[in-house]
């Protein structure tokens, strides 16, 4: 493995360098399949395994991103249709308003032809 890389580890937020320390102490080659002796290890982990911590860490935070990119749009989707819910509820108490005006002038004009009591505006 690179010095590169494992500088980059060692820095990383996800690991302090104590922590991957002792994680490192903890799984040697004596308990860790991809660890191997000789000159390939580095604190008891072959160059494969920090190759695919590294790349494995790149795909969570590619992903996590993904996620929160995702969430703002359905957030964002979620305002829009709750503001269009709104307009319409608005609209609906309007037309019943008017529905409403338009049966009490029908029973002045024509009496006992339509009961003004029937209409009822159900959820409102």
């Amino acid at each position: 493995m690179s010095d590169e890389l494992q500088q980059q580890l060692a820095n990383s937020s996800l690991y302090d360098a104590e922590s991957l320390k002792a994680f490192n102490q903890m799984y040697t080659s004596a308990n860790n399949p991809y660890a191997v002796g000789g000159a390939g290890v580095v604190h008891g982990f072959d160059k494969s395994y920090y190759e695919r911590r590294a790349r494995n860490n790149k795909a969570a935070q590619k992903s996590r991103e993904a996620r929160k990119k995702i969430d703002a749009e359905n957030s964002h989707r979620v305002n829009q249709l709750e503001m269009e819910n709104n307009h319409l509820k608005a609209y609906i108490y309007k037309l019943y308003q008017e529905n409403m005006m338009m049966k009490n002038q029908l029973v002045q004009h024509y009496p006992g032809v339509v009961d003004p009591a029937a209409a009822s505006m159900p959820g409102f």
